[in-house]
């Protein structure tokens, strides 16, 4: 199974886009693909352990290189989930935060009273689709320790 936390820290050190990184958080979402490796095409399925590969065109979204790629990740990994995003200019850091509906949902006097109902998770990066994807994984990552 795929450490959530190891993509994580991976997808903070990248400079930018990084399609081995991709292939990890496609693996995540669809375990069926575990064992598939890289191939010239895309990802493709050893035979029996031969040296052999199977013709495939299964290929991760650029969730790091494209905000609209990891908005379906959210949507995906998250479902219910919005969220507002700071663009920074030039060389700063862009900002996502994330939140549940049910977060969403709250009026102001609920949030006075119990500031912390729903989920909430952030992310930053000099990319925004990796700023994203960071904040994406957090909260999958916390959702799965709280159960």
């Amino acid at each position: 199974m795929t450490d959530i936390a190891a993509i994580i820290e991976k997808l903070e050190a990248a400079d930018g886009p990084n399609y081995a990184i991709e292939v990890e958080i496609f693996k995540l979402i669809h375990p069926e693909y575990q064992d598939f490796i890289q191939g010239r095409g895309g990802l493709v399925h050893p035979q029996d352990g031969e040296d052999v590969r199977v013709q495939s065109s299964v290929r991760p979204p650029n969730y790091t290189a494209s905000f609209d790629a990891a908005l379906r990740l959210m949507q995906a990994l998250l479902p219910g989930w919005g969220g507002i995003f700071s663009f920074g200019s030039g060389e700063s850091i862009h900002h996502a935060d994330i939140w549940s509906e049910r977060r969403g949902n709250q009026s102001s006097e609920d949030d006075e009273e119990n500031p912390l109902v729903g989920e909430d998770s952030d992310g930053e990066h000099a990319s925004p689709a990796i700023a994203l994807c960071i904040a994406i994984l957090k909260a999958k990552k916390a959702r799965e320790v709280s159960v």
